[in-house]
């Protein structure tokens, strides 16, 4: 893959990535908010409170909070991601430079 290409290739992957994270978090994040913020909510527990937002406020309401909540996780998990996969790069690379009498063991890592 071409050098120029890599770094907006991984961007854009990490953000899809946690678009659909942050898409199946939603309900669950929710019902976290509502079980330390009421006491009905923490009698009932997660699963009863996501029963209850669900026939008093509708299906859609488990994601209320999607657009907050992305923009929380997205730049996070973007450098989280595009960080790890360039320090990776680095490393791997690095190895592979290396005379053979210094890897040992890490000449398994060798393409």
């Amino acid at each position: 893959q071409r050098p120029s290409v890599r770094l907006p290739v991984m961007i854009c992957s990490a953000a899809a990535a946690e678009t659909i994270a942050t898409f199946f978090l939603c309900p669950l994040e929710l019902a976290k908010l509502r079980v330390q913020t009421s006491a009905t909510s923490r009698a009932s527990g997660l699963l009863g409170t996501l029963v209850h937002v669900v026939r008093t406020e509708g299906v859609a309401a488990l994601w209320k909070g999607f657009g907050p909540v992305a923009m929380r996780q997205l730049p996070y998990t973007c450098c989280k991601l595009v960080a790890y996969e360039l320090c990776s790069f680095a490393l791997l690379d690095a190895l592979t430079r290396l005379p053979e009498q210094h890897l040992g063991v890490g000449e398994q890592l060798r393409p």
